[in-house]
């Protein structure tokens, strides 16, 4: 008995590679601690199968911050992360109160595909405490008795936004063996419901013997520094 069949062999065939198409589910996540660095943490998914077109080598992801849009050399952090499941990555330090811009594209041997845009602005954080005590200045003061001058941290304090422009000021004295205490460093509701209640003005205290640590400044003080960016209101 002889059998035949018409069934040809099964042949493969692999279409030609090209860029693909965009990433998925763009999403930026904010840093919500204050005491933290201001952060971006950018997750996204690869394109849709019909749009890999090929073998996704790697993701280029940009940050950049000026308002224009315009891609700035200095203003740029560009990373490339490689490998299909890498699907986020993290922008650290940042500046509070700055617009960001984040752009993610896929990549496969023949080039990028279009590339996924997001924008977001940075939320204020708490500052960091100055690097050092104030120090005794040698201005002179009207009342040497009553009064003394001190030198101010500027440039690391008071003009320095990485957390935001500051909104409130304020000076706590203490005697020296008070100066290692705890410094409260988070959310300024609780600062200016519980932890400023602990700090009694000069009215109130300079009749003690033994002085706590108190305000020197009133509630509305503001540095006499110009820094272009402290807040008034």
């Amino acid at each position: 008995m002889n059998i035949s069949s018409n069934i040809s062999n099964p042949a493969e065939e692999r279409t030609l590679s090209s860029t693909p198409g965009p990433v998925q589910n763009l999403t930026l996540t904010l840093e919500t601690d204050p005491t933290k660095p201001r952060s971006i943490k950018v997750t996204w998914m690869p394109p849709n199968n019909r749009d890999e077109n090929g073998v996704i080598l790697f993701y280029k992801i940009i940050c950049y911050n000026n308002a224009t849009n315009v891609s700035i050399q200095s203003n740029r952090e560009e990373y490339m992360a490689f490998g299909r499941e890498q699907r986020s990555i993290r922008f650290e330090n940042l500046t509070a109160g700055i617009p960001y811009f984040i752009s993610v594209s896929a990549n496969t041997s023949v080039g990028f595909g279009p590339p996924v845009k997001m924008k977001a602005t940075i939320p204020s954080g708490a500052p960091l405490p100055p690097k050092m005590i104030l120090t005794r200045s040698t201005v002179e003061v009207t009342e040497p008795r009553r009064q003394l001058a001190i030198n101010l941290p500027i440039s690391d304090f008071f003009c320095s936004f990485m957390y935001g422009s500051l909104h409130n000021s304020g000076i706590i004295v203490a005697q020296s063996s008070r100066t290692n205490d705890d410094i409260y460093r988070g959310n300024s509701s609780y600062y200016f419901s519980t932890v400023i209640k602990n700090y009694r003005s000069w009215s109130d205290v300079h009749d003690s013997d033994n002085i706590p640590p108190y305000r020197a400044t009133s509630d509305d003080w503001k540095p006499p520094v110009e820094c272009g960016m402290y807040c008034q209101s």
